[in-house]
Parts: structure tokens; C-alpha cells; sequence
């Protein structure tokens, strides 16, 4: 699922415990109590496309591509360089 930390820590008093089934529920339209018997394999996909679809929605939200940023492991030497030489003072 993409993921990135949030830039605040958050307020809530309470935990919401079935946050990621609310979300599977409105992707799927499947009640909650076949999201439990769904295989896991199933249940992780449908969770990982409405994530996606649900952020997709707003132009303005940068929550995806944040997290594609997040989950890069390698850096963009072409992009660093050229970023670093267009900041050289000449």
C-alpha cells in the first residue's frame, strides 16, 4: 500500500481499529463481514487499490506522489547533478 509518514503527528484520542476495512468496504461495496472471509492475498489488493483510487480523486493531493517518493531507494543522480549546477554561483 503506498505509504509516506505524515508530516504532523496526529491528535486522535482513540484508535480507530477498522480504518483499513471502512476503506475496502467503500472500494468494494462488500459488507464487513465478507471482508473478513476474503483470502488475504484478496483483501491486501483491495485495500492497496482503493488507497489509490481514493487519493487519485483530488488533483491536489500529493499523498501518491509523496509516497512513490518515500519508497525510492535509489537516488536520481541526472536529476541531483543537474539540480546542483543550475545552483552553482558562476
Amino acid at each position: 500500500m503506498p505509504y509516506y509518514p505524515p508530516e504532523k503527528e496526529s491528535k486522535a484520542f482513540f484508535k480507530n481499529t477498522t480504518q483499513e476495512e471502512k476503506i475496502v468496504q467503500e472500494y468494494t461495496g462488500i459488507d464487513f463481514i465478507n471482508i473478513y472471509e476474503l483470502g488475504v492475498f484478496d483483501y491486501w489488493r483491495y485495500l492497496h487499490d482503493a488507497v489509490i483510487w481514493n487519493h487519485s480523486l483530488n488533483e491536489d493531493d500529493k499523498y501518491l506522489e509523496n509516497a512513490y517518493n518515500y519508497a525510492q531507494d535509489k537516488p536520481d543522480r541526472s536529476g541531483l547533478k543537474d539540480f546542483l549546477t543550475s545552483r552553482v554561483v558562476k
